[in-house]
This record gives structure tokens, sequence and C-alpha cells, in this order.
């Protein structure tokens, strides 16, 4: 199943990066060491490091997973707080999620202080999954207001306007 899996996550990001290329902008390089999955030019001159997450499984749950944490404990930090990325994709089937990584770092720590204290409805903590990590599942709706998010077709990926923020 992790092999699948694993298999599934890059042939999305050879998609992602080809609507990328259709758009104008240049592939720099793909990375398989855990900071980010690729690197392109487009919409400013400083590159974007890309983590392209699939999660087309869910697509109806209108939820997205947002690992930070990970290990028997769950304590080792992961995911979103490693990551080298400036950008995250989620890909949900024909839509998608784009999100700038420390918008989302901030939201997180900020909902997580608060699930330390009490219940949150709009983020939950999910420990454990079936790789050994831990994280948030976010309902995307909750995002929507955040200049730092958008949800979009996937086909439109490379119209967002956030490509051209640092």
């Amino acid at each position: 199943m992790f092999h699948e899996c694993l298999k599934r996550g890059q042939s999305k990001e050879v998609e992602v990066a080809h609507l990328i290329e259709r758009a104008g902008g240049e592939i720099l390089g793909f990375n398989d060491t855990g900071s980010h999955d690729f690197s392109c030019l487009y919409a400013r001159p400083e590159p974007h490091f890309i983590e392209v997450k699939c999660e087309d499984n869910y697509a109806k749950s209108r939820n997205i997973s947002v690992e930070v944490l990970q290990g028997k404990s769950v304590s080792k930090a992961s995911g979103l707080h490693v990551s080298k990325a400036s950008l995250f994709i989620h890909t949900l089937g024909d839509m998608c999620v784009l999100y700038q990584r420390l918008g989302m770092v901030d939201a997180v720590a900020r909902r997580r202080a608060k699930c330390a204290t009490t219940s949150d409805p709009l983020f939950k903590w999910f420990a454990k999954a079936d790789n050994g990590n831990g994280g948030f599942i976010i309902p995307i709706d909750r995002l929507m207001a955040y200049p730092w998010f958008q949800h979009m077709k996937l086909s439109a990926l490379a119209s967002s306007t956030l490509w051209g923020l640092n």
C-alpha cells in the first residue's frame, strides 16, 4: 500500500509541474530529500519550493490533512514544520488547495495551543495515522478567509494569485 501511495503522489507531483510549465513556468528540479518536492520559477524572479500532497481519495470530504509530527510518540517535528517548501498544493481530484507554508504554520500553532486547553471544532487533531504521523484535519471552508490560502480547480492552479507572493 505504501508504494502505491508513493507512486500516486509522485505522479501528482509531475502533473502539477506540467501545469506550471504549460503556464510558462520553469521547473528547476525534483527533490527527494523530504524538504520539498520540486522547485520552479514562476510569476516572480525567486524560485518557489513546492510540496504536493495527493489527497484525491479524500476529495469528497472537503478537508485537508496537515502533518506536523511523527514517530512512536508523535513528538518529532515533520511535514509542515520541517518542510522547506514555500507553497503547499493538496490535490483533491480535479480540485486543489494552494497555501503559503508560513501562513499555515502560524494558523496551526495558534490552533494547537487552543487544542491543548480545549476542544477545537475548527481543526481536528489526529495522531498515529497509518504512517505513524500526527497533525490536523482541517475543513477547507474554515481556511477560505485567509489571504495565504486558495481553493480552485487543479487545471487553474497556475492562475492563483499566491504565485506572486513571497
